[in-house]
């Protein structure tokens, strides 16, 4: 059984809006619903790509950190060990 003929049915009973206006209602429904739909995706876009680029800005500060560790150790620390300059 179709549902569009359903809700006119029940609208028609009432008295309340014609079968055009009954169709009209629920197309307007749907749009709302795919456009709340996209609104949510977006949020979840937006938020998965500010989560992505922190996460990648983390990674550079401590890769850069843990490089500037390494270049001391083996150019300051393992010289001074061995009496090397």
């Amino acid at each position: 059984m179709d549902p569009n003929t359903t809700i006119c049915n029940q609208f028609s009973r009432v008295g309340m809006l014609g079968r055009q206006e009954v169709f009209e209602a629920s197309a307007n429904v749907v749009l709302m619903f795919l456009w709340w739909n996209v609104f949510q995706a977006k949020g979840q876009f937006y938020l998965r790509t500010h989560m992505a680029d922190e996460s990648k800005n983390e990674y550079a500060a401590q890769l850069q950190n843990f490089n500037a560790e390494q270049w001391k150790h083996f150019n300051n620390a393992i010289p001074h060990i061995f009496k090397v300059t």
